[in-house]
This record gives C-alpha cells, structure tokens and sequence, in this order.
C-alpha cells in the first residue's frame, strides 16, 4: 500500500498539468511549469537519503515506513490547498522527499521479513503496486475530467491513500525481526518470526533467528566494499539505458502527449 500510495502521487501530475496550466495561465515553457514536474524528482533525490540521515538502523523499519506514509500525505494535502505555481511546487518537492524514502524502505523491509521462498515474489509485487498505483491515478483523471474545477480533488484523494496506507501500516506491520536481533530484543524477534513461519514451524523460526544472529554477530570489515568493475559498469549501463528509454517522461507528460495527439 506504501508503494501503490507513491506511484499515486508520482503519477497525478501528469493527470492535473494541464488543468493547472489553464487555471494559472502558464505556457508549457515557462519555468514554473517546468518546475512544478521537476520538483518532486529534486525532492525524491533527498528523500532517498533520508533513510541514511535519519537513520532507520536506530529507529527501525516500521517508523521509517510510517514517516514515509506522513510525508505522502503532507503533500498530497499542500497540494490540493496550493492557491498558486509556487505553492504547487513547495508541496510536490515533499511529496517528492516521500516517494524517495518509499522507493527505499518497502523493498528492504520485505527484503528482512519474507521467507526465502517468496521473497522474490513479494519483491516484483512491490514494484508492481507501484505502476498499479499510477496506472490508478490515470484512471481517476480520465474519471474527474482535466477541468480547472476538480483537479485538486486528485490531490485530496492522494492524500487519502497515503492515510491509509499509514494506518494499516500502524495496525498491521510488526518491526524487522533483523532489525530487532540487532537491538538485541530477541524475544520479540522470535515472536514475529513465529507470525511469519507459524508456530507450528517453531523449529523454522529458530533456526531463522540463529542464521540472522549468526550473520549480525560476525565481525563487520571497515574496509570499503568496492565492486568489480563488470558490476559497476553493469549497473551503470542499466541506469543509462533505464532513463534513456524514456520512461519518466512518459509517467509525468503521458495525459499531455495523448492531447497533443487528439488535438
């Protein structure tokens, strides 16, 4: 839900651009029009350092995804009450600094709970909900109509996936067991590995708990990982081409362009 809320409010500007542009007069080449898609991506690239600066090893997962949720909603609420250019663009730049921890924190806490046999499973699910959750936006404007009158309320309903996804996050999810072996709170890492494996594969979940003991309370090296540099070419060239091939600009200009085609 975390995900699926950030694919949301990634891919409601596409949906609204053209109705904000009408409403404040801009021109596609104006520089607020450029900043008002521009800013949630600055934002994401600070949001993605927060999990670093704020620390989710001290805090542990589950608030991370928490904050994560708040600050979705913030700015899906700044945004539906946004009078002007500048307004709009202060509120999708936080937006942006919460999709930047979402893309982040979901995959690594599925990463540490999930068994191993569907772990791969949960982690293409994960991305998946997030496509879903443009594709949903989409699908919301085509409902609401790209009108100066009703654009905002996309933002409100934003807002609410957001909330909600904060509180089943709150009621649902227990911390990382990995996270709580490394704060040496055991007997509560055992009983949400009994929640993952059953209680009935009591001796699942402890050999669980001794495999991540065991590999937490190895001595860590100092010395900085460095790759081979196939892997790092590798994951380069992936990024180059991820972006060479257009993808972003699709998600935030696609209502744009299918107007541009109508027209």
């Amino acid at each position: 839900m975390t995900t699926f809320a950030y694919g949301f409010n990634a891919g409601i500007i596409s949906v609204v651009l053209s109705a904000v542009e009408r409403q404040w007069n801009l021109t596609k080449d104006s520089y607020s029009h450029t900043f008002i898609v521009s800013s949630m991506l600055a934002g994401a690239v600070l949001g993605s350092l927060l999990p670093g600066w704020i620390g989710s090893d001290r805090m542990g997962r589950k608030p991370m995804i928490l904050i994560t949720n708040s600050i979705l909603l913030f700015g899906a609420l700044g945004a539906f009450f946004s009078q002007n250019a500048f307004q709009l663009i202060l509120s999708r730049t936080v937006t942006g600094l919460g999709i930047g921890v979402g893309s982040i924190m979901p995959g690594l806490y599925i990463t540490e709970m999930s068994p191993a046999s569907i772990r791969g499973f949960l982690g293409i699910l994960n991305q998946f909900s997030g496509f879903v959750g443009i594709l949903a936006s989409y699908c919301v404007g085509l409902g609401l109509g790209f009108t100066e009158s009703n654009w905002q309320r996309i933002f409100l309903l934003a807002g609410f996936m957001a909330s909600m996804a904060f509180v089943f996050s709150f009621l649902i999810l227990p911390e990382s067991p990995r996270w709580l072996i490394s704060h040496r709170f055991n007997k509560e890492a055992m009983a949400v590995l009994d929640k993952i494996y059953g209680r009935k594969n009591g001796n699942h979940s402890r050999e669980e708990f001794e495999k991540i003991f065991a590999h937490l309370s190895r001595p860590q090296n100092s010395t900085k990982l460095k790759l081979p540099r196939k892997t790092l070419s590798t994951i380069i060239a992936l990024q180059l081409i991820q972006q060479a091939a257009g993808s972003g600009f699709v998600t935030y200009y696609s209502a744009s362009i299918f107007q541009s085609r109508i027209q």
